[in-house]
Order: C-alpha cells, then sequence, then structure tokens
C-alpha cells in the first residue's frame, strides 16, 4: 500500500483491471497549495491545487475478493485514526505553551485517575505533571489548578471523540460496489 500524488482526472475509486493487475483506489485527498500575494509571499491561506490531489493505491497480480478489499481498507482507516488519536493532539497551556502529549491508551488512563483524583480531592493531589516530547528531549507540564487540569482533560477526550467520528465517518462513506466487477 502506498499513498499516491497524481493528476485529479486519474483518481478513479474502484477496482481497476489493465496489465493483468489490479488496482484498488481509496481516501481521495486534495493537495492544497498557499495562496500568495502580488509580491509572491504566502497569506497565509491555502487553495486546492486544481491538477494534482493524493490517494491510497494497492496493486495486486490476481483479483482480489471484495472482503480482502473492505478488511484492507477499513484497517486503513482504523490505523489512521488510530495514528492521529496517539498523535494529533495539541493543547495551549498557560502563556501559550504548547502541550503535545502522546495519548496511548495508558497515558489517557493515567491522565483520567490524575484529574479525577485532583477533582475529588479539590485539588489537594496537584501539581500533576504531565511529561510529553520525546525521549531524547522530554518536556514537562505542571497542572496546578482544577480548572487548567480540567480544561486539558476535557479538550483531549474532545479531540478523540473527534477522531473516531471522522474515522467512522470516511468507513461509513465507502461505497463498496465500486470495487467489485
Amino acid at each position: 500500500m502506498f499513498r499516491n500524488i497524481g493528476k485529479k482526472k486519474d483518481y478513479i475509486e474502484s477496482l481497476n483491471y489493465s496489465d493483468k493487475l489490479y488496482r484498488i483506489e481509496w481516501d481521495y485527498q486534495p493537495i492544497m497549495v498557499p495562496v500568495l500575494d502580488n509580491e509572491g509571499e504566502p497569506t497565509g491561506e491555502e487553495v486546492e491545487d486544481e491538477n494534482f490531489a493524493s490517494w491510497e493505491q494497492e496493486v495486486f497480480t490476481r483479483r482480489p475478493e471484495l472482503e480482502e478489499i473492505k478488511e484492507m481498507i477499513i484497517n486503513y482507516y482504523d490505523e489512521k485514526t488510530k495514528n492521529r488519536i496517539l498523535t494529533g493532539f495539541a493543547w495551549e497551556g498557560r502563556n501559550g505553551e504548547f502541550v503535545t502529549p502522546y495519548l496511548s491508551n495508558e497515558n489517557q488512563f493515567n491522565y483520567k485517575a490524575g484529574y479525577d483524583l485532583a477533582y475529588q480531592t479539590l485539588g489537594a493531589s496537584l501539581p500533576f505533571r504531565l511529561k510529553y516530547g520525546d525521549v531524547t528531549e522530554p518536556q514537562y507540564y505542571d497542572f496546578t489548578t482544577i480548572e487548567e487540569f480540567a480544561d486539558f482533560y476535557s479538550k483531549c477526550i474532545e479531540h478523540i471523540n473527534t477522531c473516531l467520528q471522522e474515522g467512522w465517518d470516511a468507513k461509513d462513506a465507502i461505497d463498496w460496489s465500486k470495487y467489485s466487477f
């Protein structure tokens, strides 16, 4: 499986047969390009490229069964959703500092337990130290108030729910009839 970048007109969400190869294409995404002002400087806005896009593609040397195609595409969206949950969250703390924690199941549990304890003890268990960054350059953020911790935790949950909903929507929108002859 690989991400293909090509001309928009070449994308066909389907099972295509040519040269004894079966090509499955899905997850069409437009390529966004910066809008430039009269001096050629970026304005901060983006528009969809008129000619090019990207999509996932898998090539088989045999005709795959529809169930095999479904499993491959659903697994792709599940993995994409999981990765967005794990690494796609950023929270703005005090003084504009951005905290980007890795939202593994273990970390989600620890944040929930820490928040619950802070709430139940009316803040007596604070500060709660959150470690983020990477192994070579760890960073730390201390939650010192229940309100701050609540903001962080509620936005974590909102991020997870948004990622899950977008993954479900993407899978629900698939027209499986396009992948059979």
